[in-house]
C-alpha cells in the first residue's frame, strides 16, 4: 500500500494489527509470560518478540505519526538500552522477510482465531463470563484443514475460552431447522 501512495490502506492495514493482533491477541496470551516472578527463557523470549514488534511497527508508522513514533521509539531504545538511532525517521523502514513467514501456521492460527471469536460472542450472547469454566465446546463448519489447524493449537482455544474440550460435531446436530410459510407473499391459492 506504501508503495502504491494508497496511505488511508496502509493506516488501517497497521491500525488492524496493533489493535487486533498485537494487542488483543499476542499481549493477551503473554500476559501469564509477562508477569512471572523469574526471567527464564520463555519470559525473555516473549519480551524480544515484543520488543521487537513495537520496534518495527513505530519505524512502520513513523510517515503518518512522526511524532508519536519518535517519541515512542526512542523510549523503546532507553527501555531496552539498545543504541538505536535518535531518531526513527533516522531508521531504516522495516522489511519483509520471506523466509521468516509461516503459511501454514498463519492459516492455522486464523482459524484458531475465528473459532475464539465466535465463542466469545457465543459466551457474551449467553451472559457467560470467560471466567467461567465449560465443560465443552462445539465446533462446527469448519474445512478439514482448519479442523487440523485448531486441534492443533487446541491448547490457545480450551485456555482463551476457558473450556475442558472440544467436540466435533456438524452444524445440524447444533440447531433445529423450520419451515414457515410467509401467505402474503405466497399469494393467492
Amino acid at each position: 500500500a506504501m508503495d502504491n501512495y494508497d496511505i488511508t490502506k496502509a493506516v488501517r492495514k497497521l491500525q488492524a494489527f496493533i489493535l487486533e493482533d498485537l494487542s488483543n491477541w499476542y499481549v493477551r496470551l503473554c500476559r501469564a509470560r509477562f508477569w512471572k516472578g523469574e526471567m527464564d527463557d520463555d519470559k525473555a523470549a516473549a519480551y524480544s518478540t515484543l520488543y521487537e514488534t513495537l520496534s518495527a511497527t513505530v519505524r512502520a508508522m513513523a510517515p503518518f505519526a512522526p511524532l508519536l513514533s519518535d517519541a515512542v521509539h526512542v523510549r523503546l531504545a532507553e527501555a531496552a538500552g539498545d543504541p538505536a538511532p535518535a531518531s526513527v525517521h533516522l531508521s531504516d523502514f522495516p522489511e519483509v522477510s520471506d523466509a521468516a513467514v509461516d503459511a501454514g501456521l498463519e492459516e492455522d492460527m486464523s482459524a484458531v482465531r475465528s473459532v475464539v471469536a465466535l465463542g466469545r460472542a457465543a459466551r457474551n450472547e449467553s451472559g457467560l463470563k470467560v471466567r467461567q469454566p465449560l465443560a465443552r465446546l462445539f465446533v462446527a463448519g469448519l474445512s478439514e484443514r482448519a479442523r487440523a489447524g485448531v486441534e492443533r493449537l487446541a491448547g490457545l482455544v480450551l485456555s482463551e475460552l476457558n473450556v475442558k474440550e472440544i467436540e466435533w460435531t456438524e452444524a445440524d446436530a447444533l440447531c433445529a431447522r423450520t419451515a414457515v410459510p410467509v401467505f402474503p407473499a405466497l399469494g393467492p391459492k
